[in-house]
């Protein structure tokens, strides 16, 4: 039972209501090897949750940015499931041509969040 949100209580009797559960703090959850982030299945003890660009994609989970090391454009929040891309920076875009296929067409072309700048080159013949 990998998709089931569980948050445990004992401090009061019926305690386990939906109002107590609404009130627990989960995060998104993605390790930079996986490719969509899953709802975090434990309460964050920690009350911060992180998004941020590792070298290979996004990750995100429970703590702060500073918790985890190589991560660059990463920021905390702290609300129920707040840690999306969309509280990154937005990425970078770049024009994107391709000769082979109306080479008199050029677009715009939204980078992934890991790049960080764009490139622009030719061949000899000015291509």
């Amino acid at each position: 039972m990998t998709n089931v949100q569980c948050a445990q209580c004992n401090n009061s009797p019926n305690c386990n209501s939906d109002s107590f559960f609404k009130h627990q703090m989960f995060c998104w959850e993605k390790d930079v090897n996986e490719w969509e982030a899953k709802k975090g299945n434990r309460v964050c003890e920690k009350e911060t949750c992180f998004v941020g660009v590792e070298e290979m994609g996004l990750v995100q989970g429970c703590g702060k940015c500073s918790d985890v090391q190589n991560l660059t454009k990463c920021n905390n929040c702290s609300t129920f499931l707040c840690n999306n891309e969309t509280i990154l920076p937005k990425p970078i875009k770049c024009f994107h041509l391709n000769p082979h296929f109306q080479s008199y067409k050029m677009r715009e072309k939204k980078c992934d969040y890991v790049f960080q700048s764009c490139y622009i080159a030719r061949d000899v013949f000015g291509r």
